[in-house]
C-alpha cells in the first residue's frame, strides 16, 4: 500500500489531536495511531510525523487564542454596549424628567400669573367701587348743597319752618315774659324791651314771624332774577312751539304776589 501524502497526514493528525487530552498525549502515540489507521510503519517518517505535530498543536493553541481574543473582544464590545445603552436610557429618563420639572414650573408660572391677574383685577374693582361710591357721596352732597341753596329747597323749608313758627312763637314768647318779669329795671332802659311790654301776644307773634321771615324774603328776591330768565327762556321756547302761557309762567313770592314773566 502506498504511504499517505502530507496532506492526509494533517487530517488524520488533526482528527487525533481534535477532543484528546494534550498533557497525556505524545507525538509517539499519535505516530502508532496512524500505523494502526494506515497500516503502514512510519518509523523513517518519524522526525517528519512529530514536526506535523507539533504544527498542529500550535496552530491549535493559536486558534485557541485567537479565538479567546474574538470571545473577550466580543464580550468587550457586548458590555460597551449595555454599558452605553443604560447610559442612553440613564440620560434620556433625566432629560424627561428635566422635560416634566419645566412643564410642571411653567404650568405653575401660568396659574401663578392667572392668580395675580385676578387679584389685580379684584383690586381695582374695588377701587373702582370706591371710586363710585366716592363719586356717588359727593354728589349726593353737591345736590343737598344745591337743594339747600335753590329756592325749591328754600321754600321747603320755609313751608317746614312755618310750621315750626307757632311753637317758636309761643316759645319766645315765654322767654320774653320771663326776662320781662325778671328783670324789670332793665326793661325800662332797654327801648326794645318796653315796646315789647306794650305788645300784645298776637302782636308779639307777628313781629317775630315777620323777622323770622325777612332772610327768606331777601334769598327769593336774590333768586328772582334766575328765575326770570329761566321762565322768559320757556316762554319763548313754548311761543316758538305754539303753545300758551300756563301757570308756570308766573313767579310765585315768598310774601304771596305774584307776577307774569
Amino acid at each position: 500500500m502506498a504511504e499517505p501524502s502530507v496532506d492526509t497526514l494533517k487530517k488524520a493528525i488533526k482528527e487525533i489531536l481534535k477532543g484528546a487530552d494534550l498533557d497525556n498525549l505524545s507525538t509517539k502515540k499519535v505516530r502508532k495511531l496512524l500505523e494502526e489507521k494506515f497500516t503502514t510503519d512510519f518509523s523513517e517518517r518519524k522526525k517528519e510525523i512529530d514536526k506535523l505535530v507539533m504544527k498542529m498543536i500550535n496552530e491549535d493553541e493559536e486558534t485557541g487564542k485567537e479565538k479567546s481574543k474574538k470571545k473577550e473582544e466580543e464580550s468587550k464590545k457586548k458590555d460597551l454596549k449595555e454599558e452605553s445603552s443604560k447610559k442612553n436610557s440613564k440620560e434620556e429618563e433625566s432629560k424627561k424628567k428635566s422635560s416634566k420639572e419645566e412643564e410642571s414650573k411653567k404650568k405653575n408660572s401660568k396659574e401663578e400669573k392667572g392668580n395675580k391677574k385676578n387679584s389685580k383685577e379684584e383690586d381695582s374693582k374695588k377701587k373702582n367701587s370706591k371710586e363710585e361710591s366716592k363719586k356717588a357721596d359727593s354728589t349726593e352732597k353737591e345736590e343737598e348743597n344745591n337743594g339747600h341753596n335753590g329756592v325749591g329747597s328754600g321754600r321747603a323749608s320755609d313751608a317746614e319752618s312755618g310750621d315750626e313758627v307757632p311753637k317758636k312763637k309761643a316759645k319766645k314768647a315765654a322767654n320774653l315774659k320771663k326776662r320781662k318779669s325778671a328783670s324789670k329795671a332793665d326793661d325800662s332802659e332797654d327801648p326794645v324791651m318796653s315796646s315789647v311790654k306794650q305788645m300784645d301776644d298776637e302782636d308779639l307773634a307777628k313781629k317775630l314771624q315777620e323777622e323770622e321771615l325777612a332772610p327768606r324774603r331777601r334769598r327769593a328776591a336774590a333768586f328772582q332774577p334766575l328765575l326770570k330768565k329761566d321762565r322768559e327762556k320757556d316762554t319763548d321756547k313754548k311761543k316758538k312751539h305754539g303753545k300758551s302761557r300756563s301757570a308756570d309762567d308766573f313767579v310765585v313770592y315768598s310774601d304771596g304776589e305774584s307776577s307774569g314773566s
